[in-house]
């Protein structure tokens, strides 16, 4: 089933199995986790468990992390859990225990790792503070008015070629724009 393949309600057909896959594996874990939801935001999910529940779900998420991490954020999304003071309920995925081949030491990782799952282990040596980042800028034309979202997937500003009334001068709104907090770390 090739990545891009999409469901009739345009959502990835990755989402169902790792439905399936926390219902079976993570049900006790993530009620736990609603309980502590937001000061504990990620949801610890063995590989192993995963490779024994679906393998084919498992390679998948090795070379194409991007798409299936995105379904499995999405199917926990789904879990019904009772959830009292949670507006929403929307913890981070971080898988462990992957196979030994994908664990590259720090100078041996180089561009046939791009795009792939790895885990790396190291010392921190030097950590930034936490910096908003831009995820979907909003811009406003200066002379009309319009508004547009731009996704913002790279360090330099994307913004609109030209609006509706055929000019180039854009604001960035940040009220209406979303940020996601980002910080570097350095390891060795």
């Amino acid at each position: 089933m090739p990545l891009q393949e999409k469901t009739v309600e345009g959502e990835s057909p990755y989402v169902s199995k790792f439905l399936q896959f926390f219902e079976a594996s993570y049900r006790k874990e993530i009620e736990r986790l609603v309980e502590s939801y937001p000061d504990k935001r990620s949801l610890d999910t063995d590989f192993r468990l995963l490779e024994q529940f679906d393998i084919e779900l498992a390679d998948a998420l090795l070379d194409s992390p991007d798409v299936l991490l995105e379904a499995a954020q999405a199917a926990i999304e789904q879990i019904e859990v009772p959830a009292l003071e949670i507006e929403r309920f929307a913890p981070h995925v971080r898988f462990f225990n992957l196979p030994k081949q994908h664990e590259p030491l720090v100078r041996d990782i180089g561009a046939k790792h791009l795009g792939k799952l790895i885990a790396v282990e190291g010392v921190v040596r030097q950590i930034t503070t936490v910096m908003p980042k831009l995820r979907v800028a909003v811009w406003r034309c200066r002379h009309c008015g319009n508004t547009y979202k731009k996704p913002q997937d790279s360090q330099q500003l994307k913004m609109p070629s030209f609006c509706e009334c055929r000019h180039r001068d854009f604001d960035l709104v940040p009220e209406q724009s979303e940020f996601i907090d980002s910080q570097k770390i350095q390891i060795q």
